[in-house]
């Protein structure tokens, strides 16, 4: 099972947390890691750290992902303002990991297109994993087309297009 971040590496991500879950499940050969936007490549067991990558590779690495991971803690900053990737991980119809921060959670609770976790520690992400690792196929797959439905819903470009025309009508 193929757990997966694409994006930035600035604390307000919570990268480093996910990374010290993977370093604490490297040897569970039934687990990978795959951890994109950082500086440097390494790897090390079942985790793989890759620097950042050109835009048009990011799809290739959403698809090779069972799990996408939003392992953002709780700061003014991540209340506020979703992640750009968050609608991304949607499109690609693949279940999400998150933690309870923002408007994401919200989306993947009410939508059941993922695991949402208590925070972002590592124990509690871990037991995110941990749940993923527990359902069986089926499960997984009805919570990446729930993702695919939710991003068809509410991040198409048509609907940004009529929200946005209604915003501008409001003014």
């Amino acid at each position: 099972m193929v757990f997966t971040y694409l994006g930035a590496f600035e604390k307000w991500q919570g990268v480093d947390e996910f990374v010290k879950v993977a370093e604490s499940l490297k040897n569970d050969s039934e687990i990978v890691f795959v951890i994109v936007g950082g500086e440097k490549e390494v790897q090390d067991g079942n985790i793989h750290l890759i620097p950042k990558v050109p835009q048009e590779m990011v799809s290739q690495y959403y698809a090779l992902s069972d799990v996408l991971v939003l392992p953002r803690p709780t700061h003014p900053a991540t209340e506020v303002a979703a992640p750009t990737k968050f609608p991304e991980y949607l499109a690609m119809e693949k279940p999400i990991l998150t933690t309870k921060v923002g408007d994401a959670a919200c989306f993947v609770e009410k939508n059941h297109c993922g695991i949402v976790v208590r925070n972002n520690t590592p124990e509690c992400l871990k037991e995110g994993i941990i749940q993923f690792k527990n359902k069986n196929k089926d499960e997984k797959r009805s919570m990446g087309l729930n993702s695919r439905k939710l991003a068809e819903k509410e991040f198409s470009i048509d609907k940004m297009d009529r929200d946005l025309s209604s915003a501008l009508d409001d003014i």
